[in-house]
């Protein structure tokens, strides 16, 4: 599990509005009290509260361990900040080798799902509107192979008045460990013996029909 603050450079206030815009000077004067902020906070866990103007996004359960054939969920959940927000767009990647994106939903139903390059590890998720739950997005997954596979997510939030912004405020990513199927496999005995109780029975059945 990862946790990171970061901005998407100087460059993002200057995309929509221009250099002399009096809310630019606002929005830098957030952002120089933010390392201090977070350090106040002690941001690197998940569970600690935040406050501050921007969202958190988080995937839950931000760690979990499956075996090779089991089928499991991760959710996207965000939690707005104190500026006006609209809107959460975030790509999610992973090890393909290690997992198969199997589907995706989302209770906003105006939200939309890129899988176009599912196969190659990273599905993305948009949504524009209101926020009336946390829960933003499930994706599904098969466990395929062995090992431990990081979920990256790179969140960016629409922000009144100013548009996308790469304002991570705090991003949590997660992980799943794979681990070997526990599923008993039959030895070659028991599957022998069982063929020939098969082929016995198919025997006796066919006597009777015959007699």
């Amino acid at each position: 599990m990862r946790s990171k603050f970061c901005i998407k450079g100087d460059l993002l206030f200057t995309h929509h509005h221009e250099q002399t815009n009096p809310m630019k000077k606002s929005f830098f004067s957030l952002f120089r009290q933010m390392p201090v902020l977070l350090l106040g906070l002690g941001l690197a866990s998940a569970n600690v509260a935040y406050a501050g103007p921007f969202g958190v996004t988080t995937l839950s359960p931000s760690a979990q361990t499956v075996e090779v054939g089991d089928t499991f969920s991760v959710n996207l959940m965000f939690q707005p900040g104190t500026y006006p927000t609209s809107g959460l767009k975030t790509p999610l990647s992973f090890n393909s080798s290690i997992l198969q994106f199997v589907s995706a939903s989302s209770t906003y139903g105006s939200a939309t799902f890129n899988t176009a390059n599912s196969g190659t590890g990273s599905v993305s998720f948009q949504y524009l509107g209101g926020f009336s739950s946390p829960a933003m997005a499930t994706f599904n997954f098969l466990a395929v192979g062995v090992g431990t596979s990081a979920l990256d997510i790179n969140p960016e939030q629409w922000l009144n008045n100013y548009g996308w912004f790469g304002i991570n405020g705090l991003a949590v990513d997660g992980s799943v460990t794979v681990t070997p199927s526990s599923a008993p496999v039959p030895d070659a005995a028991s599957t022998v013996a069982l063929l020939g109780l098969a082929l016995l029975g198919f025997a006796v059945l066919r006597r009777r029909a015959q007699a």
